[in-house]
């Protein structure tokens, strides 16, 4: 696909039309991954967060702004991760949430605008199980099967019954008993303990 920012991580910045044969360099023994707009987020066995491709917004938590072509390390401890279109999320293993990256409508969870570089523990919330991250928004979910999102909120993608951003994490109204979410560009997706789909937002 696209690696017009290293996106690939092959350690170059050419477009693919085909899967590359064997692993990325670097990596091993990887249990997860997200593709954000145009950032990838891995997780190994051992805990630990790589990220490559676009970093204009410091999504790749490595401190920088400059793209990169190929995987580093820049968390550990995680147990989750979540790219969005331009920041990044990881649930540690203490059930803590690390973001980073772009905050421009609050997606990181903390009222200071801007951009963050590093990954911190600044959303206010305890017993995470998984997160999501959608274009501005970001979604988590909590061991008790509440969902709690924060962020832009144009279309209503933060499902509190409004169409107010929140820097804060809120709680989603009438859902509980949630095992699963997603989120897309302006709209979120929970999956309850008895099968049943919630969705809210951009329609």
């Amino acid at each position: 696909g696209e690696n017009s920012c290293g996106e690939l991580g092959r350690g170059s910045y050419g477009n693919a039309d085909i899967p590359k044969e064997g692993k990325i360099e670097g990596l091993t023994g990887i249990v997860s991954v997200d593709a954000g707009g145009h950032h990838t987020l891995a997780l190994d066995g051992n805990g630990n967060v790589w990220s490559w491709g676009k970093n204009a917004k410091g999504e790749l938590g490595n401190g920088t702004t400059q793209n990169a072509a190929a995987p580093s390390t820049v968390a550990q401890f995680v147990k989750a991760i979540a790219a969005g279109s331009n920041h990044s999320l990881a649930v540690l293993n203490d059930g803590g949430i690390l973001s980073w990256g772009d905050n421009a409508y609050g997606q990181l969870g903390e009222t200071a605008g801007g951009k963050r570089t590093t990954p911190a523990i600044l959303v206010n919330l305890e017993g995470v199980k998984a997160v999501a991250a959608g274009m501005n928004h970001s979604v988590a979910l909590l061991n008790d099967g509440t969902v709690w999102t924060w962020g832009k909120n144009q279309n209503g993608q933060l499902g509190d019954g409004t169409y107010t951003t929140r820097k804060l994490p809120v709680k989603v109204t009438g859902i509980s008993a949630v095992k699963e979410i997603e989120a897309g560009y302006a709209h979120s997706m929970a999956v309850t303990e008895d099968g049943k789909l919630y969705s809210w937002g951009s329609n």
